[in-house]
């Protein structure tokens, strides 16, 4: 069994589901970690990959998902993080991995790099940008991660908030549970050398990455933590396509973890109907889940006001 879906009927039911006290989530072979969606009904995949989604090959090049190849893709990717590496650097900003300055624009390491990963030479996301993409993720660039979190009422949160900003409101919200015992999430080491990388791994994959988060204000409070989508083998000029973490867990099934799998689920949906949202929110606020926590800083503060007479 891949994803077990539970619907809850009431608000507090529904909280008492996703909690970290839930026997589901707990035992030796348990190590969860969980996301919040708007819509239940929604597959979870990286911004970058989002119809609607621009990203950025060079300068004045927009290009949508359906235009991109797979080169396409990570060298948009790339020009794009490491346009808001610089963006940084002469602001005055903090970067957390000042190796990347090296790569001048257009310098022959730059376009080498920029080459190889577009290739498949190398592995992307290279290690040295993990936490720069973790960083860019909170801000609004479109990446390759997908954001957690180890606290299921943060996730419970975003899914809440997320749905309350939606105009057309989805029926049902979800808070996904995941367990990473199980999941194939841990085997790649981020080695930049594809070659080195066994062939048993899988050509398309998510792996967990976590970032320090003592320069990152927003990740410690939500403590959260990140799922890549990683490729490992590819035609650079076939169409860059969607991968979802559904479809990984589809592949992880066959893993040779499978025989776990048939005993117990890899993840569990916990969804519930958007007319008990309200309730739900009230409860969590009076937990101690706002946005002043979610966001620390005045901005979250604010936030925090129009939520409270929003819901």
């Amino acid at each position: 069994m891949t994803i077990e879906i539970i619907e809850s009927k009431s608000a507090t039911s529904f909280l008492n589901s996703i909690s970290l006290e839930n026997k589901r989530h707990d035992g030796l072979l348990s190590d969860f970690i969980f996301r919040g969606q708007a819509n239940a009904d929604w597959p979870i995949i990286p911004s970058a990959f989002r119809k609607g989604t621009i990203l950025f090959r060079k300068k004045n090049t927009p290009l949508k998902i359906s235009q991109r190849s797979h080169r396409d893709q990570i060298e948009s990717e790339y020009f794009m993080l490491h346009s808001f590496c610089m963006e940084l650097q002469n602001s005055g900003l903090y970067l957390p991995n000042e190796t990347v300055l090296t790569r001048h624009d257009y310098s022959d390491e730059f376009i080498d790099f920029h080459n190889k990963i577009g290739r498949g030479e190398l592995l992307w996301p290279a290690p040295e940008y993990l936490s720069i993409i973790a960083l860019a993720q909170h801000y609004g660039l479109p990446t390759r991660f997908t954001d957690w979190t180890l606290d299921p009422f943060i996730a419970a949160y975003f899914a809440i908030t997320s749905w309350m900003a939606e105009k057309n409101k989805p029926e049902y919200i979800s808070v996904f549970a995941l367990n990473t015992v199980f999941a194939d999430v841990k085997n790649y080491g981020f080695d930049r050398h594809i070659k080195d990388l066994s062939t048993e791994n899988p050509a398309n994959s998510y792996q967990i990455v976590r970032s320090p988060s003592f320069f990152n204000d927003h990740l410690k409070a939500q403590k959260g933590l990140f799922l890549a989508y990683i490729q490992r083998d590819f035609h650079p000029n076939d169409k860059a396509e969607a991968f979802s973490v559904e479809d990984h867990l589809e592949n992880a099934t066959k893993s040779k973890l499978a025989i776990f799998n048939n005993i117990k689920p890899i993840a569990y949906k916990y969804i519930i109907n958007k007319k008990h949202c309200s309730e739900a929110f009230r409860i969590i606020q009076k937990r101690g889940y706002t946005a002043s926590r979610v966001f620390p800083g005045i901005s979250g503060c604010i936030k925090s006001i129009y939520e409270s007479i929003s819901i």
